[in-house]
Parts: C-alpha cells; sequence; structure tokens
C-alpha cells in the first residue's frame, strides 16, 4: 500500500500514524454545563438537576473541554438507569 492510500485508511479510521485515535472537532470544543437550576443532591451525593456527583460540579470551572466531555459521558450513562421522572431537561428561570 502507497503512503497515500495508508493516509486515506487511517482518515476514515480516525487513527493518527503514530496509532492513536485522533480527537474529534466536538469533543475539542468545551461544552456548556450542564446545570438546569435544580440543584438538590440525594443520598449518593449526584445532582438530581445536572446528574453530577458533586466532585464533578467542583472541577467543571477548571476542567479542560476533554474532561467536561468525560464527566458529560458519566452524565448521560447516570440518565440512561435514572428512574423516569427524575431528570428535568428545562432550565429554571431565575
Amino acid at each position: 500500500m502507497n503512503d497515500s492510500a495508508h493516509l486515506h485508511e487511517n482518515q476514515a479510521h480516525k487513527i493518527t500514524p503514530e496509532g492513536g485515535e485522533r480527537e474529534s472537532p466536538r469533543r475539542l470544543q468545551a461544552p456548556e454545563s450542564p446545570c438546569v437550576g435544580i440543584c438538590r443532591v440525594d443520598a449518593e451525593r449526584i445532582c438530581q438537576g445536572c446528574y453530577r456527583d458533586l466532585s464533578e460540579i467542583g472541577r467543571w470551572s477548571a476542567a479542560t473541554a476533554r474532561e467536561k466531555h468525560t464527566i458529560l459521558d458519566r452524565v448521560e450513562a447516570r440518565k440512561a438507569v435514572a428512574p423516569p421522572g427524575v431528570f428535568s431537561l428545562e432550565k429554571q428561570s431565575p
């Protein structure tokens, strides 16, 4: 396989020439806070509004874009197993 074909194959699989995965453009940009203004912490120290744990809430402002996306991945996993009606998608008015 020539270098051009090899490069094209790597781009299709999002693999760098060194063998690591490339960061998607979406994950390089810092996401907005998932806070919805419902700040109630349950017995497991998880906010019932945004589904972050207390340490994730505390780290959010200093976290890198990658760290914030990792936190949001955990949030999505928590929401997926949450009882119906616990999570509110609407931000509360100030």
